[in-house]
C-alpha cells in the first residue's frame, strides 16, 4: 500500500525571494475559501518549497482537511489541473479564479533585495529575469542604498591606525610604497622618527 503524504511532510522554503505582503496573503486566504485551490506547489525532492511557500503556508487554515494530491515529476511534461467541479471557464469561479491567480501573485510579490542580489551574482539567468521586473529592481536599488549607507556611517565612524616600523636603510623605499596610500579617502599619512 502507497503512503500519501500529509501536508505536515512538506515544510516552506527556507531562503524566499518573496517576504510576502499581507494585503497579498489577505487575497489569498479570501480566494482559498470563496473558491478552492488551483494552480500547484513545487517542492524539491527533500520537500522544500521553492514555489508556492505562502499557499502551503495559509492552505492549513483554510482547508484544514484537505489532504495533498503530491504528484512525482522530473520537471520535463507539464503538469495540468482538472477542476472537475467547474463546468466550464465561463463558470464564475473559473474567472474569479484567472483573475485572482495573477493579482495575489501581484499583491503578494515583496522581494527582498538582499537575497535576490545575491542569487542574481550566483546565476545570470535570475539576473536577466529581475531586469524585467520593477519591483525587484526597486528592493535591489533600495539594498543597495542600504548598504551604501552602512558603509559611509562605518567608514565615518571607524579609522584604522597602523604604525610601520623600519629600518632606516629601507626608509625609502617604504615611503614610496605608504604614499601610494594616499590615494584612499580619508587617509592620513603622519611621517615621524623615533
Amino acid at each position: 500500500m502507497t503512503r500519501k503524504p500529509k501536508l505536515g511532510a512538506f515544510r516552506t522554503q527556507q531562503r524566499n525571494a518573496n517576504q510576502h505582503t499581507e494585503r497579498g496573503i489577505a487575497l489569498l486566504d479570501k480566494s482559498l475559501r470563496q473558491d478552492g485551490w488551483i494552480g500547484a506547489i513545487t517542492v524539491a525532492a527533500d520537500g522544500e518549497t521553492f514555489d508556492g511557500s505562502a499557499r502551503l503556508e495559509r492552505v492549513a487554515d483554510a482547508m484544514p482537511e484537505a489532504d495533498p494530491i503530491v504528484v512525482d515529476v522530473d520537471g520535463t511534461r507539464p503538469v495540468i489541473l482538472r477542476r472537475t467541479d467547474i463546468g466550464s471557464a465561463n463558470d464564475p469561479r473559473a474567472k474569479r479564479l484567472a483573475v485572482a491567480a495573477n493579482a495575489i501573485a501581484s499583491a503578494d510579490w515583496n522581494p527582498d533585495g538582499e537575497l535576490l542580489a545575491a542569487l542574481a551574482a550566483e546565476d545570470e539567468i535570475i539576473n536577466q529575469y529581475l531586469q524585467n521586473d520593477d519591483t525587484a529592481i526597486t528592493a535591489l536599488m533600495k539594498t543597495s542604498e542600504q548598504l551604501e549607507e552602512k558603509n559611509e556611517t562605518i567608514l565615518k565612524k571607524n579609522f584604522m591606525r597602523v604604525l610601520v616600523s623600519v629600518p632606516i636603510d629601507n626608509a625609502l623605499d617604504a615611503k614610496q610604497i605608504i604614499d601610494q596610500l594616499q590615494v584612499i579617502d580619508g587617509c592620513q599619512i603622519d611621517y615621524g622618527a623615533n
